[in-house]
């Protein structure tokens, strides 16, 4: 896994595997074509990877289940595949829930808040936010938590909810930093960043091209294009257009 000479081999051995029903072999070459496909930025192939291993699923312990689907939802949502990003991660919670594991389920939770919002369900994605919260603030502080107060912090940034959201992305950034957390720094630095651009503070520019370096420099998808297009959005409601088209064709060329 992860050498691109080895790659290609293994959707043909996952489709080939899953034509004879051989469930261990399905599970072995669609999950490392998956990560493969994930780690070359082949974002819907890892999608349908994951879908495949399962669709061979039944009888694996529910950890391992739960597992697969958190993959499958995070490249389905990856790839604007919202709706089964949902479905796939409404099933992990549930498992992980049966299973007591409150941190992967406050996680899911988390997850599920993004998505729904997403899908243009504000209500549940509040709801899910801070049912995430609940569960994790009672747990020793971790990387859960930190990613639970920035996802409240960029859901009151979206809400134009200037207050909470510099509150939540403070605490984010102060957990992160602690944690040594380069992922959710970049994340938190992007929420506080637009609070302050949109305020025509020009600290909040500076914020989001930290955050920019720090997600290209990880490899953080998700977290370059977010940057990317927050940082357009405070441009054009500065009336920049200028800048905020440049942004906009650097988005573009980099998704």
């Amino acid at each position: 896994e992860g050498d691109p000479a080895y790659a290609a081999d293994y959707p043909h051995l996952a489709y080939h595997a899953e034509e004879g029903r051989d469930q261990a072999a399905v599970l072995r070459y669609a999950v490392a074509a998956a990560r493969d496909a994930a780690a070359f930025g082949a974002h819907r192939e890892a999608a349908a990877q994951y879908g495949r291993a399962l669709r061979f699923a039944q009888g694996l312990p529910d950890p391992e289940v739960a597992e697969l689907l958190e993959a499958r939802s995070y490249e389905c949502y990856l790839t604007g595949q919202i709706q089964d990003a949902i479905a796939e991660r409404e099933r992990a919670v549930t498992l992980r829930d049966a299973a007591g594991d409150r941190l992967k389920a406050g996680d899911n939770l988390r997850w599920l808040s993004r998505f729904c919002w997403f899908a243009g369900r504000n209500a549940a994605a509040e709801e899910h936010a801070r049912a995430a919260l609940t569960l994790l603030e009672a747990l020793p502080p971790g990387r859960e938590l930190a990613m639970a107060y920035s996802n409240l912090s960029q859901l009151r940034m979206l809400a134009m909810d200037a207050t909470d959201a510099m509150h939540w992305g403070t605490r984010a950034i102060e957990l992160a930093t602690e944690l040594g957390d380069q992922a959710i720094l970049a994340h938190a630095l992007t929420n506080v960043g637009t609070v302050l651009a949109t305020a025509d503070d020009p600290a909040g520019r500076r914020m989001i091209e930290r955050s920019i370096e720090i997600a290209r420099a990880h490899g953080l998808d998700d977290d370059v294009t977010r940057g990317y297009a927050n940082l357009a959005w405070a441009s054009l409601d500065r009336y920049d257009l200028n800048a905020a088209e440049e942004i906009i064709e650097t988005a573009l060329a980099y998704t």
